[in-house]
């Protein structure tokens, strides 16, 4: 089952070293301003929920123009719900299709799969459904690394896009991140006892998971953002810093 609701809040940063090991000491910000220099870039992703929640778009940061790219997208009951670009450029998509009745606020029952959208237009789908709905986080070396938001077991699983036979998991989380050499994930679960906790593992071989965070033990976020019961809602992975969104 997915539900999605966005909700008003304020927003917490906390950043941690990014190449750091162990003895992890974050710095955490609050802050509900917008940046203090121009945006410049674009972004990627889903052009939002709807009857046109099948496209994928890029927004450019400096101008704020918007466009379509891949031709008219996914139709009818599939919404796309993550981007990520491969080296090559190509822009490979996780998108939900709607098994039965669902509201596009509060969510229904869906399947999860992996498409590769061509420029012209064409959707190619590759390799078998998530084994629970999730989103993607990254392409690296020929590899797609996604989440699978399972209520019991949620984690973040990979698929050898050469040979798409199979999904493998490769540790826990459904929220995570690539890190830019794209050799490790950081990620959090869902649920008690793992929303709070934010762990590093390998892309390769599964194996096991480090801590790196444990939100309840950080006073800061409590007395700084006044969150009585925290919980990680995004993860990114940049140079030198890895930014928690709680």
């Amino acid at each position: 089952m997915r539900a999605r609701r966005h909700t008003g809040s304020i927003v917490t940063l906390l950043l941690l070293g990014a190449a750091c090991t162990g003895g992890v000491e974050p710095e955490t910000r609050t802050t509900t301003a917008p940046p203090d220099r121009p945006l410049a870039g674009t972004v990627v992703g889903p052009s939002g929920i709807g009857s046109d929640g099948g496209r994928v778009v890029v927004h450019d940061l400096a101008t704020g123009e918007t466009r379509p790219i891949g031709g008219g997208g996914f139709e009818g009951r599939t919404f796309v719900n993550s981007v990520a670009v491969d080296a090559d450029g190509r822009h490979y998509v996780v998108a939900d299709t709607a098994l039965g009745e669902f509201d596009p606020l509060f969510g229904g029952e869906f399947e999860s799969r992996l498409y590769l959208l061509g420029a012209d237009g064409a959707v190619e789908r590759i390799g078998p459904p998530l084994p629970a709905v999730g989103s993607l986080v990254g392409i690296e070396d020929g590899v797609a690394i996604a989440t699978a938001c399972d209520e019991e077991s949620p984690s973040v699983i990979a698929l050898d896009l050469g040979r798409p036979e199979g999904w493998r998991p490769l540790g826990p989380g459904c929220v995570a991140s690539l890190s830019p050499d794209g050799k490790h994930v950081a990620a959090a679960g869902q649920g008690e006892g793992s929303r709070d906790r934010v762990v590093r593992f390998a892309t390769g071989e599964p194996g096991p998971a480090e801590l790196l965070v444990d939100l309840a033990s950080l006073e800061e976020i409590g007395s700084v953002a006044a969150i009585g019961d925290p919980r990680v809602e995004g993860i990114e992975w940049g140079a030198r810093w890895i930014a928690v969104l709680v």
